[in-house]
């Protein structure tokens, strides 16, 4: 064995420990041991023919993996259809459904997720959803901060809705919250967020009311919380400078939950009113119907 065979066995047995010791780590370690033992390697395989350049890393494989996992948890939980934020975890679900283990790869998934999320989760693409995908990624959004005991109207951002910016997914989505708005800006090939950021209309306070995701009165407190912030911002300004004379305040920057480094453009980005290109523009082109047969 000569000395790059040496390292490259070196490195693939800190892989693998590194591997084993985030599923270990992982709140979904029970249904993560249970993947097929073939899908890591087809996923290698299969992802870099669909998502040009893709990392084929066992630690991108398996961090894309949990972002399944947490997916169909969400899905599990809610009766209405699901949006998946992340390219990384479609990937893996990709692969599973073309995994060549039997002429029923398809079926396979669902025995998977019947047994360890009591329902059928099938994989709809953004055109043939029931509703818009943006809307759909609206349920996700609330019912993850729902499963993180976080408001539901916070700033909060899902780890799921963070794993393609974590992974530097090539063509993924960039989420980061800024202020009080949820946006996200599409990524390079090179997985760094690219553009102006994007606000989907569905992720406001107000439309979130209309798709019937939260009630009047969970509006009229996020109305009000927004009140008193800004009196007690502009209480801060007065009090800082006495000679200032403005009575409003603003805010600017990014407010990135996950990185103490964000690079986000503040005060250039676009409101995303609809579903334009298919949906492909504010979540995966792919979510669950959440159907229960």
């Amino acid at each position: 064995m000569n000395l790059s065979e040496i390292h490259a066995s070196i490195k693939s047995s800190l892989q693998q420990r590194r591997y084993r010791r985030f599923v270990q780590q992982s709140a979904y370690r029970r249904t993560l041991s249970q993947l097929p033992p073939e899908l890591c390697k087809h996923w290698q395989t299969v992802a870099q023919q669909e998502f040009t350049g893709i990392s084929t890393d066992i630690m991108f494989f398996i961090q894309a993996a949990e972002g399944l996992m947490m997916f169909f948890e969400c899905a599990r939980q809610v009766d209405r259809p699901c949006g998946l934020p992340s390219k990384a975890a479609d990937s893996v679900w990709h692969a599973w459904l073309t995994l060549p283990q039997t002429y029923f790869a398809a079926q396979e998934v669902d025995r998977f997720c019947v047994q360890n999320f009591g329902k059928s989760i099938p994989h709809v693409v953004a055109e043939q959803m029931e509703v818009g995908i943006s809307s759909a990624l609206a349920v996700t959004l609330l019912q993850l901060r729902r499963m993180a005991g976080e408001d539901q109207l916070s700033d909060y951002v899902p780890a799921l809705f963070t794993l393609d910016r974590r992974l530097k997914m090539p063509r993924g989505y960039c989420y980061r919250s800024e202020g009080q708005r949820l946006g996200f800006q599409p990524m390079s090939l090179l997985g760094q967020g690219s553009g102006a950021m994007i606000y989907p209309a569905s992720f406001s306070p107000d439309e979130l009311l209309a798709l019937g995701l939260i009630n009047a009165t969970m509006l009229a407190q996020y109305h009000a919380q927004q009140e008193r912030r800004a009196q007690f911002a502009n209480v801060q300004a007065s009090s800082s400078d006495p000679f200032n004379t403005s009575t409003t305040s603003s805010t600017s920057g990014c407010s990135d939950l996950f990185s103490s480094d964000a690079n986000c453009d503040s005060g250039s980005g676009a409101d995303s009113s609809g579903d334009s290109g298919g949906g492909s523009s504010c979540g995966s082109s792919c979510g669950s119907s959440c159907s229960s047969s």
